[in-house]
């Protein structure tokens, strides 16, 4: 089925329409601000939801004139109401079909499936029937140089289009962008072999710490606590602290990924886009090529088999497989990146969810003797899902897997350079703030384990159907038929509100609680890091009495807010598992969560946010995320940010690193409070 839409009844917002025919050429608002969109148009065909299906696609075809990304948002109304939105980040300067699938207004995924020019796409509401939609809006948003948007096609199919993107090519055969020029670009083979060759014979002289007073786990002995041969917390009377093995004071400042050489990025459907690739069999660069369902979260989404078929290509580690050979490149990777670390003054490499199956971690490890944190793969799901990927805690089905899952954790347990473990990575669940998960839970049809403990905790305080329903303004008539809908919830009171807040935090606990449990009996000393949620707010920290030290990501240019937040929510200290500030003076089309207007306004950026981790007396790690810039056209998710330390050829940012060095020598006197180090201010830059 296929519904296309009358190009000339697409009714213009914001911007200028300058020609009725295709393309529909529609020029941005004069006003260029960061909250002015440039270009916002509805679609209001008659019925419109009504006629359309969960399983199809709403396709727009377009291109912008524009010298970086684009975002276009669909917001899909209810009259006047926004129920849904659904975003796609696209390359920028090609003829692109952008693809809004329906199915995930079911509010089932925070991030849908990457295609072919799309880069991070992120769906976002309560769930919501086609049916109530009878308006859909399309925001273009504002980006640097954006001159024109061209619109080709809109179109409602039960089908994908052909999505192979034609053009000139983006990318060179180093994985930089061939569009742009900067001061630190390759421009030859030469230039990057003498350049990496250089940077080894380098490291192997520099494979240290630069201050004396380091033992050889970064730990300062300037500080010391009773020897345990393994890491542990410990609160002075002033701060929390981490312990090494050797008791000596320890604050883990990381780098997630430390230990991976470049990041895959997308070909499918792209090959013109690139200058060169090598054949996926080519006896010197086949180690460079993999597919997508070897890449952990790719396939925890998609599946497996959606992943097999799906190329992804690593130019970093090609570039390294160009200056020291297919035999050789990994030891020059491990030498200069482990040296690199000590001398900036990290000392904890995090090892990430998603290091692919041809990364030999334990290998690198052993080999770097740098402390580490692990995330464990694969956190235990359920058939039914309560809500995303939430699993059916109070299930035996639940507590089955979680000791399955918590086998992985085996290797590394007596290894003294195990700092601990996070348990998950950024749950989707924790991502859509509004939604409680008791109350999808009450309204799912499935009579679940964690639906009938709801049920029981309802009727423990309200003993009768009619109590219930007049505290909660509801008309059930047995407490085991409640399915709540859209519109009860809409009605619920005060009271109702308030039982689902704490029924969510018993769902929580609960969460945490099983595999805790399990975790624990394999891993008697390494300390338990938590979920790593994606943020945290107040009301976010039930389940916390399980870990050891609290953890979440916190990208922001004041973390002190979120700090302050966990500081008055925990009896347990707290370690930041991912951050950055990127730039967007650099090779890239997409910038950071958090920018700077230049490398070195990134140093200072980041160097104050370390200054604020390291006076946080409740603070006790920092891991920067991450290494490695993402690949220009997208990893497997889209993400293409200028977030590394380096880039796609091994080289450092200096201007940033430098800034990084600095702070981090005066790291342990920050943290014991003998020196106060002042507040560093630094230049930021809107993310478009």
């Amino acid at each position: 089925m296929i519904s296309k839409k009358r190009l000339s009844q697409i009714q213009i917002i914001t911007g200028e329409s300058s020609d009725k025919r295709t393309p529909y050429t529609i020029k941005p608002s004069n006003v260029r601000d960061d909250s002015v969109p440039a270009v916002v148009f509805d679609i209001t065909e008659e019925k419109c939801g009504k006629r359309w299906q969960e399983n199809d696609f709403l396709i727009i075809v377009c291109m912008a004139d524009v010298r970086a990304t684009l975002t276009l948002k669909a917001e899909f109304f209810t009259k006047d109401e926004v129920k849904f939105l659904i975003s796609n980040t696209l390359v920028g300067g090609r003829r692109i079909a952008c693809c809004f699938e329906l199915k995930y207004l079911d509010s089932s995924r925070t991030f849908p499936r990457n295609l072919p020019g799309h880069l991070k796409s992120f769906a976002g509401g309560k769930p919501v029937s086609l049916d109530e939609i009878d308006r859909v809006r399309i925001t273009v948003m504002n980006a640097p140089e954006f001159k024109s948007f061209y619109l080709y096609d809109v179109t409602v199919t039960d089908c994908l289009p052909n999505l192979n993107i034609d053009g000139e090519a983006l990318v060179d055969k180093f994985g930089q962008w061939k569009c742009a020029e900067w001061k630190w670009k390759i421009k030859s083979e030469k230039e990057l072999t003498e350049f990496l060759k250089s940077e080894y014979e380098w490291a192997k002289n520099h494979n240290r710490y630069k201050r004396e007073d380091y033992d050889e786990y970064g730990g300062w002995t300037g500080k010391h606590f009773e020897k345990k041969g393994y890491f542990y917390r410990l609160h002075d009377g002033r701060r929390w602290w981490l312990v090494d093995p050797e008791g000596n004071a320890f604050f883990s400042n990381g780098i997630c990924y430390g230990n991976r050489t470049g990041i895959y990025g997308v070909v499918d459907a792209m090959e013109n886009l690139f200058e060169y690739l090598p054949a996926k069999d080519d006896p010197i660069f086949s180690c460079a090529w993999t597919t997508a369902d070897t890449i952990p979260e790719f396939a925890k989404r998609n599946g497996v088999e959606a992943g097999k078929s799906k190329m992804m290509y690593n130019f970093a580690r090609a570039n390294m497989i160009r200056a020291f050979g297919a035999d050789k490149w990994w030891n020059a990777w491990v030498t200069i990146n482990t040296a690199r670390m000590k001398q900036w003054g990290f000392n904890t490499i995090s090892v990430g969810v998603n290091n692919y199956t041809d990364e030999d971690v334990t290998k690198y490890l052993r080999a770097a003797k740098i402390p580490y944190c692990i995330t464990l793969k694969n956190f235990p799901k359920t058939e039914k899902l309560l809500f995303r990927d939430f699993p059916d805690v109070f299930s035996k089905e639940y507590e089955n897997r979680c000791k399955i899952f918590c086998n992985q954790l085996k290797p590394f347990c007596d290894d003294p350079y195990f700092i601990g473990y996070f348990i998950n990575n950024e749950p989707e669940w924790m991502f859509q703030k509004d939604v409680n998960v008791a109350e999808r839970t009450l309204a799912m049809d499935e009579q679940t384990a964690s639906k009938t403990e709801l049920i029981h905790i309802l009727k423990e305080k309200y003993h009768t159907v009619s109590e219930w329903n007049k505290a909660w303004n509801t008309e059930f008539e047995d407490f085991n038929k409640i399915v709540l809908t859209e519109k009860q919830i809409s009605k619920l009171s005060e009271t109702a509100k308030r039982d689902l807040r704490k029924m969510q935090d018993i769902l929580r606990e609960k969460y945490a609680s099983v595999p805790s449990f399990y975790l624990s009996e394999i891993a008697t000393h390494a300390l338990n890091l938590g979920m790593r949620y994606s943020s945290v707010e107040e009301g976010d920290f039930a389940g916390s009495e399980q870990f050891d030290v609290f953890s979440f990501n916190c990208y922001s240019r004041a973390p002190e807010n979120m700090f302050k937040t966990a500081d008055a929510a925990l009896e347990i200290p707290f370690m930041v598992g991912e951050w950055h500030i990127g730039s967007a003076e650099s090779g890239l089309m997409s910038a950071a969560l958090v920018n700077a207007v230049s490398q070195s306004e990134r140093g200072k950026g980041c160097a104050e946010y370390l200054r604020t981790a390291f006076t946080d007396v409740n603070c006790i790690g920092v891991h920067y995320f991450e290494l490695n810039d993402q690949p220009l056209l997208g990893r497997f998710d889209g993400e293409n940010m200028q977030i590394g330390l380096i880039d796609v050829c091994n080289r450092p940012y200096s201007d940033c690193v430098e800034k990084i060095a600095e702070i981090n020598q005066k790291m342990y006197e920050i943290l014991d409070g003998t020196v106060v180090p002042e507040k560093i201010e630094w230049k930021y830059h809107y993310r478009y």
